[in-house]
């Protein structure tokens, strides 16, 4: 018997409610819970806890394996609220936001959607977007520092400049440097992992898609001294495959924010 229970408020993650898995223990099981990331297991209780935005997913799978016991919250649940951005914050940019982006950036500052995808068309500002809601996280004081993760690599110089002209952050790209004929280049991986659990005094941190496919990153992330609250992929579909290095590194990387 698998017992399924929603509660609200979550106990571990975000959102208006998520749910609280009980079973006998059962690798087959443990999986597929595992698989809807985050996950996090009460070792106290013996319970997982899930988003509950899964639910039907769940649901779908587990009832191939066991009988299901299912409780629900009885009627509305509360909505979290939460303060949308002041005329003072968006003056503070140094570029002024959109209509569009403004309503990006407050959908990303309630509580409720700490992790979303945002799916602008081409040339909408999704950079800025995302630059201007870790700027405001920051300001509020709900994070230190913000990784940028390029699905492409030529995407860390484009971050680089986008920040230096639109952000009134610093940033630096992990390993990175210039030789004596003025040329970028990047240190090894060992290099990187080093730098990253040290103390970055810059805000973003940037990274590409490949430089996580080395568990020697992922263990220097999760060691570094730097606390990293917010993550932003950007194309991410070229990190989707969860059976890739570099796809399952990434679910391995936890922030508040991502």
């Amino acid at each position: 018997m698998i017992e399924i229970r929603e509660i609200s408020p979550p106990r571990k993650l975000s959102g208006l409610s998520s749910f609280l898995l009980k079973f006998p223990y059962n690798p087959q099981i443990v999986d597929v819970v595992k698989s809807f990331s985050p996950a996090v297991f009460d070792k106290k209780n013996l319970t997982w806890e899930i988003s509950s935005s899964y639910l039907s997913q769940l649901l779908d799978q587990l009832t191939y394996l066991d009988d299901i016991q299912l409780t629900l919250l009885p009627g509305e649940i509360k909505e979290i609220s939460f303060e949308p951005l002041t005329e003072n914050e968006i003056k503070s940019f140094r570029y002024s936001p959109y209509n569009h982006q403004v309503e990006a950036i407050n959908f990303g500052l309630r509580p409720e959607h700490s992790k979303w995808l945002l799916l602008d068309g081409m040339g909408l500002g999704k950079t800025l977007e995302a630059m201007y809601l870790a700027e405001t996280l920051y300001s509020r004081g709900e994070i230190e520092h913000c990784l940028i993760i390029c699905g492409v690599d030529s995407l860390r110089t484009n971050w680089k400049k986008e920040i230096s002209k639109f952000s009134n952050l610093s940033c630096v790209v992990l390993g990175e440097y210039t030789t004596k004929s003025g040329k970028t280049r990047y240190k090894t991986i060992p290099e990187r992992a080093k730098q990253l659990k040290e103390k970055i005094s810059e805000f973003f941190i940037i990274v590409n898609a490949a430089t996580i496919r080395d568990s020697k990153i992922i263990e220097a992330f999760n060691k570094s001294v730097n606390k990293i609250d917010m993550i932003v992929v950007d194309e991410a579909h070229r990190m989707s495959n969860a059976s890739s290095t570099q796809g399952a590194n990434l679910k391995k990387l936890n922030a508040k924010y991502k």
